[in-house]
This record gives structure tokens, C-alpha cells and sequence, in this order.
């Protein structure tokens, strides 16, 4: 069937045989010529189980296709194009399948089919141009997101871009303009989100670094040169005989529970001294306290006698004996206290070192006949 000039609101198609790209508004003119065909497979069904009506073969397609953008339906004469494309590869049926997606306001397939027409082989220089012209004209519909930036010391593990997981080797990407929503994590597992709204012709990075919550710091440790060594990557330089940081710590801790011990065994010695002391002075002054008032003999026997000395005052003496008991009792007190804490620690050091040896290293130094050597 001869195919006739067609005109309508959608542009118009030019004759069979012809292969010409025309731009009448508001649709780019489709190219009506049919594709060139093989013999083989000018009648290849289609791979479908057609329909009762269905195309069944490529050119079949494409004049479905040609139907449907006369009837403005430029999705489905999209769909057409493309079914006749995958039957047999023409330039003609990619370049009316843009046009068609360009009508019917999808920006992004139209990119993708405008560039498959431009990677067809020996394509003709003034359709490429104008190909190109109509690829920049979506393009600068659409929003370019042009990379991702990441910091080295935070590598990326996830990104997704309007819930769809995105790989960073499909940069620069085009999405439709408006809100887009970013998602990113990181190897560690923290995760970062932002809504922006981009405008058409807008270019963007993903900032990964900006995106995601600062990391959890954790306080500076004490770390020794052996240690130090071993985290840079350094192999340990310790010798058999040289203790590891736990047992460092260990030795440390059990050394200051021993130091601990002693010192309150020496001040309970000079307590028990104190209390000896003054004590003794109690005593001393109760009696002469005694011998001034004669309290436990009634009478003061021999004050008549010049060989005997006179009674003191006893009321010297009592304010005397008082105090020294009072100092008594408040020392025996403190070494009460002092005692109780010295054998808490006399108990923790004895358990700290039989830990310390349970866990000391099975080699050592030990002297031997004739200088030191390794005991096992």
C-alpha cells in the first residue's frame, strides 16, 4: 500500500523512499520511509504471541508506529518504533522512537534513544547534527548530577538516588528536575539523607562528605611504642623476657597495693607506739594523782615523816591524766581504723600476686652456672 503525504498537529511524514529529518512544530516530523529491510527477515514474527491485529513483523511495526503518532497516542507509537527496531536494528525506527518519547514529555527515554541513533554506525554527518541539536535541547530539560565527592578516610558503601541504589561508576547520571532525594552510607554504617529541589539545566555533585553524620570519637588511649608499632602496621620488637601491656599494668597495680600495705603497717606501728606512750604517761600521772589524795589507801600515810615527800597538788595531776587519756583513746581509735584498712590491703596484695604469678610468662631470666640464662 503506497503511503501517502499525511499532515496533521503532529507534523508531517514524508513519502516512501525519502529519509529526510523535518522540524515542524509542535512534533519533529517523523521519517515515514521504511527501514531497509533484510529479505531473510522482512517477515521474522514477532517473538511475542501476537494479538489477534498485532504487528508480526518489523515493518509492521514501524507503520504501527507511523498510525499511532497520527493519532497522537506518542507513547504507544514510541513502543511500536522500538518493537520494530528490536526485529530489525534501523536508524529510522530509534530516531521516530525519540520523537516520539520527545512528544510525549518523557525527556529521559528520549536522551536514550537519541543516543543510540548517534552510535549507529556510519551515520550521516548532517542528521548527527541534528541529532545532537535535539540530544542538548532534552538534555537541558533534565538535571545532571555530575558526580559524587567522598572523603578517602570515609569510603562510600551505598548511595541512593529517589530509592533506587546508584553505582558512582554511572556518573554524571539525568534525572527529571524537582525534588530528589539523596541517601548515603558509608563503610562503617552511618547513614546520611537530603531532599534538594533541582531546576532544569541544574548540575550537581553529591557532597557523600557533607551528607553523612560526623563518626562517634572514642577518647584517646594510653598506648605504649610496642603497641604504637603493632597498629601502624610495624611488627612487635619484643624480646621473651620483655612483659606485655597487661602485665605491665598488672605489676603496676599490684606494686602500689604492696607500697599501700606497708605504709599502714608503719603508721600502725607508730600508732601502737602512740598508744604505748601515752598510756603509760595516764598511768604515770594517775598515780601521783593517787599518792596526792590518797583515794585507794584513805589516809595519806607518813606525813609526818621528813622521808617521805609531801603530796602535790592532786588537781594537777587529774587534769594531767585526763588528757593523756583522751589522746589514748582517740589514738586507739585511729589505729583501729588505720588497721582495719592495712589488712584490706595486705588481702588485696597477696590475691594480686598470685594472679601476677598464675599469669607471669612461662620464659624468664634465672641465674645458672656460670652467669643467667632462660628458665622454662
Amino acid at each position: 500500500m503506497p503511503r501517502a503525504q499525511h499532515r496533521g498537529s503532529s507534523g508531517r511524514w514524508v513519502p516512501a523512499g525519502a529519509c529526510a529529518l523535518l522540524s515542524i512544530a509542535p512534533f519533529p516530523a517523523l521519517v515515514s520511509a521504511a527501514p531497509p529491510l533484510d529479505a531473510t527477515r522482512v517477515n521474522a514474527p514477532s517473538p511475542e504471541a501476537p494479538s489477534p491485529g498485532e504487528p508480526q513483523t518489523a515493518l509492521e511495526w514501524f507503520d504501527r508506529g507511523l498510525e499511532l503518532a497520527g493519532r497522537e497516542d506518542f507513547e504507544a507509537a514510541a513502543e511500536a518504533f522500538l518493537r520494530s527496531h528490536a526485529l530489525q536494528p534501523t536508524t529510522q525506527a530509534l530516531l521516530n522512537a525519540a520523537y516520539a518519547f520527545e512528544a510525549a514529555k518523557r525527556p529521559l527515554d528520549a536522551v536514550s534513544s537519541y543516543r543510540l541513533v548517534l552510535a549507529q554506525p556510519e551515520l550521516d554527518e548532517g542528521l548527527a547534527a541534528q541529532v545532537r541539536e535535539a540530544l542538548d535541547a532534552q538534555v537541558a530539560t533534565l538535571v545532571t548530577l555530575k558526580g559524587v565527592r567522598y572523603s578517602p578516610d570515609r569510603p562510600l558503601a551505598h548511595l541512593w538516588i529517589n530509592g533506587r541504589e546508584r553505582d558512582i561508576e554511572n556518573f554524571p547520571m539525568l534525572l527529571e528536575p524537582g525534588l530528589v532525594d539523596i541517601e548515603a552510607e558509608d563503610e562503617d554504617g552511618y547513614r546520611g539523607r537530603e531532599r534538594v529541589a533541582l531546576d532544569p539545566g541544574e548540575v550537581m555533585v553529591v557532597d557523600v562528605a557533607r551528607l553523612l553524620p560526623p563518626p562517634v570519637q572514642l577518647p584517646p588511649q594510653d598506648v605504649d611504642a610496642a603497641t604504637e608499632g603493632e597498629l601502624e602496621g610495624d611488627s612487635p620488637t619484643t624480646s621473651p623476657t620483655s612483659p606485655s601491656r597487661p602485665d605491665q599494668i598488672r605489676d603496676q597495680r599490684h606494686r602500689g597495693v604492696l607500697i599501700s600495705t606497708w605504709v599502714g603497717v608503719g603508721l600502725s606501728g607508730a600508732l601502737g607506739v602512740g598508744i604505748s606512750t601515752t598510756g603509760l604517761l595516764t598511768r604515770r600521772e594517775y598515780n601521783l594523782y593517787n599518792d596526792s589524795t590518797c583515794f585507794e589507801e584513805g589516809a595519806c600515810a607518813g606525813s609526818d615523816d621528813p622521808n617521805v615527800d609531801p603530796p602535790g597538788d592532786p588537781e594537777a595531776h587529774y587534769q594531767a591524766m585526763t588528757r593523756y587519756e583522751d589522746a589514748t583513746n582517740a589514738l586507739i581509735g585511729v589505729g583501729v581504723v588505720v588497721g582495719a584498712v592495712t589488712l584490706g590491703l595486705g588481702i588485696s596484695a597477696i590475691v594480686l600476686g598470685r594472679k601476677r604469678a598464675a599469669a607471669s610468662e612461662s620464659v624468664r631470666l634465672a641465674p645458672v652456672p656460670g652467669g643467667l640464662g632462660l628458665r622454662f
